[in-house]
């Protein structure tokens, strides 16, 4: 099994590509990307032509064992007939905007409905 194979299944995104991998500073970052071909709106989810290409950003992914997931890609911009352009769609992530990924959003959200800001801060490293 090739260790990009292995990223994918332990990440456990659908419709996710996993390229390549680095490791710095103690946090392992993962290149992906979108396995459709189409690109998609951010706001409306329709298929749209691609406009041009941003710099890579980071999205912080859950944990593994203390080690800090980055999962990185350089999005890029559509033209949707309906939003005009707007960067497209990824499927770890409510939009290209955040910073986080669906999975650490969810996680993060039922520790705030059960613990206090400081246990939240101390186990996920976030303010």
């Amino acid at each position: 099994m090739r260790v990009t194979t292995l990223l994918k299944k332990l990440l456990g995104i659908k419709h996710l590509v996993v390229d390549d991998f680095e490791i710095e500073g103690g946090a392992l970052i993962i290149d992906v990307r979108p396995r459709w071909r189409k690109l998609r709106c951010s706001s409306c989810r329709r298929r749209c032509s691609g406009y041009d290409s941003l710099e890579a950003r980071c999205w912080r992914h859950l944990d593994w064992g203390g080690v800090q997931i980055w999962l990185r890609y350089a999005p890029k911009r559509v033209e949707c007939h309906r939003c005009g352009v707007v960067v497209q769609q990824v499927p770890w992530a409510a939009s290209a905007t955040t910073r986080f990924t669906w999975d650490f959003e969810e996680q993060v959200g039922f520790f705030a409905q059960r613990l206090d800001k400081s246990a939240i801060e101390l186990a996920f490293g976030i303010a």
